[in-house]
Order: C-alpha cells, then structure tokens, then sequence
C-alpha cells in the first residue's frame, strides 16, 4: 500500500511540474505580437472597451458572437489584452491536452499509467501547440477541446453529451466543421444516432451567441457570419498550408468549386466504403476515420490557413500513441504544422521545403489510406 502510495505521489509530482513547464514557456512568449493581434484582435478588444458587452451587437470582425463574447467580458479587466487574449487560449492548451490523456484511457483502461505522463507532456511541448496561444495569440485550442470531447463522448456511446459539445466547438470555429465528416458517416453506416442529434449544433450556437442576440444582434447576421467568412478568405486557393493546392495554378472561383465538388465525392465514396464492408465498429475504426476525416479535408479542400490541419494534428498524435501505426505521417503532419508555424510568426517563405513536404506527406497519406481500407474492409494489415 505504501509502495502505490509513493507511486501516486509521483505521479501527481511530475503531473504539477510538466504543468508549470509547459505554462513558464508559455508565458515567456506573451509579449510577442503577431500581425493578428496587430491587425485584428487589438482593434476587436479596444472596440469592447469602448462598448462594453453592449458591443455585441455590432462588433467588428468577422468571429462568431461566443468568441467575441469573451473578448467583451476579458475587456472589463484592467490588464493588457495581449496577455488576457492569449491566456484564455493557453488555458484550454491545458484543457485540451487532459482531455486527449481521457480519451487515451477511454480506448486503452489498462496502460501503465506513465503514458498518461508522456502524453500530457507531448500534447503540451510539441511547438505548434505552445506557439499557437501563448505567441500567435490565436484560439484554435479552445473549439478544438470542445471537438475532443465530443469525440470523448462519441467512443462512450453518449451521443447527446457528444453532439453538445461538437455544436459549441462550431460556434467557436468554423473549422470544427472538419470533423463533420465523421459524424455523418458514422450516422448513416452505425445508426446508432438519429438526425435530430444534428440539431443540437445550430442550437449550441444559438444558445451561446445569446448574449450578442439580447443586446441587439441581428439574428441574420449571426446566422450568416460564417457563409460571410468562407466569402472573405476565398481569395486564395491555399495560404501558408501544404496541400494539393500548393501545385495549382488559375482560376480561383473555378477550382474553388471543383474542389468542393471533388471533396464530397471523396467523402462520399468513403462512406460507401465503409457501408458496405464495415461490419462492426470499434474505438479504433472510430478513431482512425477520425483522422481521415480531417487530412481528406484538408487536403482537397481549398481555402486552407496555416492552422486549419490543428485538429489533425492532435488526432494524429493520439492515433500513433494508441495504436503505433503510420509513424510517418503522424511525423510528417507535426513537422509540416511546426514550418507553417515558423514561415508566419518568422516572416519567412520556404517554397522548396514545402514541396519536398507535400511529397512525403502524400507518400505518408497513401500508407495512412491503404492501412485504414485494411482495418475497414476488417483484413490484416501486412505493411
């Protein structure tokens, strides 16, 4: 008893320390100003202190109301809002990497608890993830928590609790629609989940943006704001992201449509897939189609922002620590985040780097795809 004791003890000890490492780093980068914060979220946060929760009625920028909504409540504290901006997202930095450490002990129960450590650390010291709140000042960690848990909840067969939770990492982020996908498959092929759970997304937003609403926003503004968004970054076909796009040249309205088009084919031909050859369904399938979701996405999808792979990026961490498979692309798509990473916050292009990376990213998405035809189709894997 004493023994375990001990064990407890140092477990906790060594939980508290990665904690305030991973929290000192962060802390260290707060002063650093992004051109978004210089841009955009300055100008937001002085508009509230102006305005007060009053500004949610016509405040400027294009985020949904939930997020603006913090910024208007940050903005009664008296304290820089470099810092208060970035410490929200740094807080559910830590939010997220405990929620990924439950759903490693959701699929595995019986691990030796060390790994829970290893994760924690990983999830918390990889670059990208230090350096997307604490130095770029953005909040992809907040809606993307809200995605694990979702997921959490998804592999405990609490699909209420689940969709909850998805509809408010939507009302954070456009991009929680990634992970859509997954959802929709897994409706038409487990039927397990009716379609009225869908609901619960629109009303999650809807519930969460009532602050803005009771103020005096226009319900169609809200219920628009993300159409509007997609409207303002269809400029380009890709930004600072590697994916298909990287090779592609021209029209931009044109392939912007032929990529939706070709995306939906792809998603639905996976689903067809699965329909028909998948039989049973598992944690592992649940969370491999996860992954996939998420890197088809992002991959044909045009549109995509330097950021936009960050759910994959965590999904792809916990898929090799669950089940060691695809080591390269569990590899490649940290490496690729952490270059994008470094070409913004930098101010820097690496052209060639990023070709030579979408080279080895497609080599390692073929594997990924080959591996996960095998687990669905329920035969063995020989790679």
């Amino acid at each position: 008893m004493l023994k375990n004791k001990m064990k407890d003890n140092r477990f906790i000890l060594l939980f508290i320390v990665i904690t305030i490492v991973a929290l000192i780093i962060r802390l260290f980068l707060f002063k650093f100003v992004s051109g978004d914060y210089d841009v955009f979220l300055r100008e937001w946060f002085d508009f509230f202190k102006e305005n007060g929760i009053s500004g949610l009625a016509n405040y400027p920028g294009d985020y949904n109301a939930p997020y603006m909504t913090i910024l208007a409540l940050l903005s009664y504290i008296p304290i820089n809002s470099l810092f208060l901006i970035k410490f929200v997202s740094v807080i559910f930095d830590f939010v997220l990497a405990i929620t990924i450490v439950k759903i490693f002990n959701e699929i595995k129960p019986n691990h030796k608890k060390e790994l829970d450590l290893l994760l924690y650390f990983i999830c918390l010291l990889l670059p990208q993830f230090i350096l997307n709140g604490s130095c770029w000042g953005q909040c992809d960690s907040i809606y993307t928590s809200f995605v694990m848990i979702s997921i959490l909840f998804l592999l405990k067969e609490k699909y209420t609790k689940s969709f909850v939770f998805l509809g408010i990492a939507f009302a954070f982020k456009l991009q929680a629609i990634l992970i859509f996908p997954l959802y929709i498959i897994l409706f038409f092929s487990s039927k397990k989940f009716n379609i009225f759970n869908f609901l619960l997304i629109p009303l999650m937003n809807i519930i969460l943006s009532m602050p803005a609403l009771l103020v005096g926003k226009p319900f169609k503004e809200l219920i628009l704001i993300y159409f509007n968004q997609t409207g303002t970054y269809s400029k380009n076909l890709v930004l600072n992201f590697i994916n298909i796009y990287h090779f592609i040249n021209g029209d931009v309205s044109l392939f912007y449509k032929l990529g939706i088009m070709v995306t939906a084919l792809i998603f639905l031909i996976i689903m067809i897939y699965i329909i028909k050859n998948n039989k049973t369904w598992t944690k592992e399938k649940i969370i491999t189609l996860a992954l996939l979701t998420v890197i088809v996405a992002t991959f044909f999808l045009p549109g995509m922002h330097d950021r936009y792979l960050y759910i994959g990026e965590v999904l792809s961490i916990l898929y090799y620590f669950t089940y060691k498979k695809n080591f390269l692309l569990v590899l490649i798509i940290n490496i690729n985040a952490i270059i994008t990473y470094v070409c913004y916050l930098c101010g820097i292009t690496m052209n060639s780097l990023f070709s030579f990376c979408f080279i080895i990213y497609v080599i390692a998405i073929l594997i990924f795809v080959k591996n996960s035809i095998c687990l669905f189709s329920n035969k063995k894997d020989k790679t």
